[in-house]
């Protein structure tokens, strides 16, 4: 979406990936940004600490963890399954939804340390409330 179409829908966006890899993109951005929408960049030290205990996380997975460092009065995570969906096992969001677990082999990204810390964290922080994909996932665990 164009930035001046998401100037009224959108009030933040979030740099996920703070690690040299990264940075020219983020560079990048700001400077197309041009303060349009309010960046977040997702304290590095923070990030590290997080990848020694998760390894790389996903963008979605970095956003949650990072969230929750602040005085929010709640989170809700809908639209994610932290790659833990295979076959007929569980429905999926929508048809065609990662029908397959071909983003899990040949990443490096760990899903499954990421789940387990997902719901260490779950079980300690009364903020986070989840959608029913992530409850039938909770089910089995």
């Amino acid at each position: 979406m164009p930035i001046e179409e998401s100037n009224n829908k959108m009030e933040w966006t979030c740099a996920s990936f703070p690690d040299e890899k990264h940075k020219p993109f983020i560079y990048d951005f700001i400077k197309f940004n041009n303060n349009r929408i309010n960046l977040h960049i997702i304290d590095k030290k923070y990030w590290d600490k997080l990848r020694n205990k998760i390894g790389d996380p996903h963008a979605g997975t970095a956003a949650i963890f990072d969230l929750l460092r602040y005085d929010i009065k709640e989170l809700y995570i809908t639209g994610i399954t932290f790659y833990q969906v295979e076959g007929e096992k569980h429905s999926f969001y929508y048809d065609g939804y990662h029908n397959k677990k071909r983003w899990v082999k040949g990443t490096k990204h760990d899903c499954f340390k990421s789940f387990d810390y997902f719901i260490k964290i779950l079980k300690k922080d009364k903020r986070i409330k989840c959608d029913f994909m992530i409850e039938r996932l909770l089910k089995d665990v």
